[in-house]
């Protein structure tokens, strides 16, 4: 596990240990402290971090140890870690700079905040087939992005935010977000209707089925 990673890892865990609002994983998540690990670290690090802690819970007490039981004693688990690095590392290595720009000349501001909620220099784009799991035709294609500002990019790739199609309604999508973010202030965008590209819905049934 490179270095970068387990800093990461480590702030996450003095962030927990230090704010007592902080329960789960989705309150890290949702918290503003996440914005400063945006910006200091590579963010395909930041949201790897977050996704392999919600997987294997937040205990932080044990995490250190289980990541090293794990590598070492249980050879499934070794497997299993070994993917998740090779995914980052294909993630972090890809070129996407000319996907990135069409997706951003698209849409220009994040899909779901309201005008002047988020700057447009905090929006990334976001890619609604999973990268490391669509098939190399879509790793590129810009119907397979989408622009959205780091808070619900976040919650996008962690799953706690989902966009289902509104059947019969072409390039409409229905925002829907776990029961952990019911006391969340951006919990408002539950079940609120919001427009996207017809092309993109294809892609957001490929992520879902």
């Amino acid at each position: 596990m490179e270095s970068s990673i387990e800093i990461i890892y480590n702030v996450i865990k003095t962030e927990y240990e230090n704010n007592k609002n902080i329960k789960s994983i989705e309150d890290i998540i949702t918290n503003e402290y996440i914005n400063g690990l945006l910006d200091t670290y590579d963010n395909n690090k930041v949201i790897y971090c977050l996704k392999t802690l919600q997987n294997i819970g937040i205990d932080f007490e044990i995490l250190d140890e289980d990541i090293e039981y794990n590598v070492e004693d249980n050879e499934e688990d070794e497997e299993e870690d070994e993917k998740k690095e090779d995914n980052l590392k294909t993630s972090i290595a890809r070129d996407d700079a000319e996907f990135r720009a069409a997706v951003k000349s698209r849409f220009q501001t994040c899909i779901i905040c309201e005008p002047n909620i988020c700057f447009p220099t905090c929006c990334q784009v976001a890619h609604i087939w999973d990268f490391a799991k669509c098939d190399d035709a879509s790793k590129y294609n810009p119907d397979n992005g989408l622009l959205m500002c780091a808070n619900w990019h976040l919650l996008f790739d962690a799953n706690l935010m989902r966009l289902e199609p509104v059947q019969g309604v072409l390039g409409m999508v229905k925002i829907i977000l776990a029961s952990e973010l019911k006391n969340s202030a951006m919990y408002k965008y539950h079940n609120k209707i919001i427009t996207i590209l017809p092309e993109n819905i294809e892609f957001l049934e490929a992520r879902y089925h």
